[in-house]
């Protein structure tokens, strides 16, 4: 599933006139006994946000750099340092089909002030085996009242959000069946 889209229609409309996008990449899991317990430990949990912020930093070339501050990162223009997108701590989500951690996005260059966008990485049991996602909530791009930004930002960043998604997707999958 791939899926990048203005915000579900529940969603509330913004009165900036800014579209709210949602990025979701997910892919379904063997359930291999012990592997949902396993990756679905907060420490586990914690692990696999890291590893995503290496994939988009890989993606990136680098011109990106991702520091972490306990287990809040931010996200840096390599030169000059400036602050593009900056989160706050995660917070863990544990039931008996569902783990996930997410992260609030706080602020930075590419983010519209005032927005409320949040990323959070998913395990969910099912049926057919684990669903896995990454998902992009409520993103709101800076000055996406205009329609020129929006053009730019599904021609540029959507492509990127598809693109990390996937990458970190299939390593994990990698990691799950070894």
């Amino acid at each position: 599933m791939n899926v990048v889209a203005p915000a579900a229609p529940t969603a509330v409309e913004t009165s900036n006139e800014a579209m709210l996008y949602r990025s979701i990449q997910g892919l379904t899991l063997p359930d291999v006994p012990g592997a949902f317990e396993s990756f679905g430990q907060p420490e586990s949990l914690a692990r696999m946000m890291r590893e995503y912020f290496v994939v988009a930093e890989n993606c990136a070339a680098r011109m990106v750099t991702v520091r972490w501050t306990g287990s809040r990162p931010t996200i840096f223009l390599t030169w000059p340092s400036v602050v593009m997108i900056g989160m706050d701590e995660t917070d863990i989500e544990s039931s008996t089909n569902r783990r996930a951690i997410h992260s609030a996005v706080k602020g930075g260059l590419l983010v519209m002030p005032g927005a409320q966008p949040h990323l959070v990485i998913a395990l969910e049991r099912r049926p057919e085996g684990v669903h896995a996602t990454v998902d992009l909530l409520d993103y709101q791009p800076r000055f996406g009242h205009s329609a020129a930004v929006r053009w730019v930002y599904r021609h540029t960043q959507v492509p990127v959000h598809i693109v990390v998604g996937r990458l970190y997707l299939r390593q994990l999958r990698k990691e799950w069946i070894n």
